[in-house]
């Protein structure tokens, strides 16, 4: 099993690392350390209800989403136990069958020598013997193999399947010192972050959905803006698909462009498909893609992004510290 009680080191982590003073919902948190992933969830609530100002709201959200990262690799795990087992299973049954065979070639073998002695007639009588009994194991054994293989495949198929989706976690900490330099960065910036609870109506931009998209490189990143736009004012939900309940960031555009006729991936990072353009070359439908965030560039100097809710904001590089990737035009 991936060791998941490894996340039970993270609360005491972070009540050494900030005044619990300032935060007081992590004494209470990393005495009762949750056991195991699904318990996170609990833990992400706890913060949620301790919490009230934008910071603790920032931290139980991505408490929550390194708890839907764990139960995520809690039932990978599962799904990787399984599928050793069941593989294990066969090539044990294998070995058998395989085991067998030797034996019974052997017998025959033996018997066939025991001829030998009869002279030259018993000696060819024992050739022949032995060639029979060799041929038959070597058939036998090629096709346990043959079964074998069949019965791995789709084994191993799962396997590389389960290992090769990518686990959306949130980004780790910064260190103090580079932490302190971050927040005095962002003070500064003007730009506003998405978890910051702004309106479309705050944005004070004067942006107007029914215009939305215009200038677009395509008739599919026009209609993905415009999808988007739709959505404006839908609260923030981890893993969220459906506008006007819940979205997250990738999950608006996936959405927005799916709408529109344009696949791509669900992951955000894994959203730096396309075009890679620069930033004086912005055009609508345009995706702004950090490691662990995206947004859709609207036009007039706009991006669309799920915040908390999804809202309007200016178009940015920065993001909470983020790598970013680029911005890059999915229909370009």
């Amino acid at each position: 099993m991936i060791p998941i009680g490894l996340l039970t080191q993270v609360p005491a982590a972070l009540s050494q690392a900030i005044n619990p003073a300032a935060v007081p919902a992590l004494s209470s948190i990393a005495a009762t350390v949750p056991a195991s992933a699904s318990q996170w969830h609990g833990v992400a609530n706890s913060v949620a209800q301790a919490w009230s100002d934008g910071d603790g709201e920032s931290a139980s959200r991505s408490l929550a989403r390194a708890a839907a990262a764990a139960t995520d690799l809690e039932g990978r795990a599962q799904v990787i136990d399984g599928n050793i087992a069941e593989g294990s299973s066969s090539i044990v049954r294998a070995i058998e069958e395989l085991a067998q065979i030797a034996a019974q070639f052997v017998a025959k073998a033996t018997l066939s020598m025991s001829r030998v002695s009869a002279g030259p007639v018993g000696m060819a009588a024992a050739g022949v013997g032995l060639t029979s009994a060799a041929t038959e194991a070597m058939s036998r054994a090629e096709s346990v193999l043959a079964t074998l293989a069949q019965d791995l495949a789709p084994i191993t198929e799962s396997l590389s399947s389960t290992a090769n989706i990518p686990v959306d976690t949130p980004p780790a900490p910064l260190p103090a010192a580079l932490s302190d330099a971050a927040e005095a960065q962002a003070a500064a910036a003007p730009a506003t972050t998405p978890e910051e609870h702004a309106t479309p109506e705050d944005t004070g931009d004067g942006s107007d959905a029914n215009t939305a998209g215009a200038g677009a490189p395509t008739p599919e990143a026009k209609a993905a803006v415009e999808n988007a736009m739709s959505a404006l004012g839908t609260p923030y939900a981890w893993g969220g698909n459906t506008p006007g309940q819940g979205l997250d960031c990738s999950g608006l555009t996936h959405w927005a462009y799916g709408q529109a006729g344009v696949d791509i991936p669900r992951v955000a990072q894994d959203q730096a498909i396309g075009r890679q353009v620069g930033q004086d070359e912005l055009l609508p439908g345009d995706l702004a893609v950090w490691d662990g965030h995206v947004a859709m560039v609207v036009g007039d100097g706009q991006m669309i992004e799920a915040g908390d809710p999804v809202q309007l904001n200016p178009v940015r590089t920065t993001n909470i510290g983020m790598p970013f990737k680029g911005f890059y035009r999915p229909t370009g």
